[in-house]
């Protein structure tokens, strides 16, 4: 198969009139994330002040708007093509609302355990994550760093075992890294409204399309044969699904908002 290039779209107004259903619905979310030195004030009484401080350097609130700021940016991307440029690309709305499905599922699934030693554990898994990726990178262009990564490591395991955890526990910090996969569906657990699987089939699909692999294009496309390249191969122009496109961006903004919701759960005074 072929593809023929499509250019970009004009976006149908009953897709925008969904969008903008969506957008609205999650709009005072994407607002406080671009005023969030105003929107999240964590009280001194409150769970999150108390992970917080057990963290010292390494606070979860801090991770967390970050995280949320990461995927509002992608969803105001997203928003500005749909309703600004009015265009629909095949491939970039779904790498935007990726981005901002894995970034929101960070965000959930730091904040969604009831108990704070397990909050704890996943900032500290998350954090070696980053320690493994950002070292990784430091040896591809031959950069010393002031600390080692030895070094890091044992701080955070340091700061497990003043918070009295296992040692099971402890050894599971800096064991193998968290992959987004898994984060995403353990954030799809903590939302009544989302199905786990369907949740992780959305977002292979959009990890798919962003990596350019052929098996998602279709899934995901409106497409018509247009004229044959020879006897077992066609060309084939491609057009976005919009409803599949709408499905992942439900998902995505459920998500997002769930992250503010337990953010703001945590935040508040006299938590556990």
């Amino acid at each position: 198969m072929g593809e023929s290039p499509p250019g970009d779209s004009q976006v149908d107004q009953s897709v925008l009139r969904v969008f903008n259903t969506l957008f609205t619905r999650a709009n005072p979310s994407l607002e406080r994330a671009f005023d969030v030195e105003h929107s999240s004030t964590v009280d001194p009484t409150s769970s999150l002040a108390s992970d917080d401080k057990a963290l010292g350097d390494l606070a979860t609130s801090s991770t967390v708007t970050s995280m949320l700021l990461a995927a509002a940016d992608h969803l105001d991307a997203l928003r500005s093509m749909l309703f600004e440029a009015k265009v629909l690309y095949i491939r970039a709305p779904y790498t935007l609302l990726r981005c901002a499905l894995e970034n929101a599922s960070v965000a959930v699934w730091l904040l969604a355990p009831s108990n704070r030693d397990e909050r704890i554990i996943r900032r500290l898994r998350w954090e070696w994550a980053n320690i493994v990726d950002q070292y990784a990178a430091f040896e591809l262009i031959k950069h010393t760093p002031v600390r080692s990564k030895d070094d890091r490591r044992m701080h955070l395991l340091a700061l497990a075992r003043t918070r009295g955890l296992s040692d099971d526990q402890v050894s599971a910090i800096a064991g193998r890294t968290i992959g987004f996969g898994q984060i995403v569906d353990l954030a799809a657990e903590e939302n009544a409204l989302l199905d786990k699987a369907t949740n992780r089939v959305l977002w292979s699909m959009c990890s798919g399309i962003s990596h350019g692999r052929q098996w998602p294009v279709l899934p995901l496309s409106e497409h018509s044969r247009v004229a044959p390249i020879d006897d077992k191969r066609v060309w084939v122009r491609l057009s976005i699904s919009e409803k599949e496109l709408l499905d992942i961006a439900d998902v995505t903004l459920l998500t997002f908002q769930q992250g503010w919701h337990l953010f703001d759960q945590r935040r508040r005074g006299h938590g556990l």
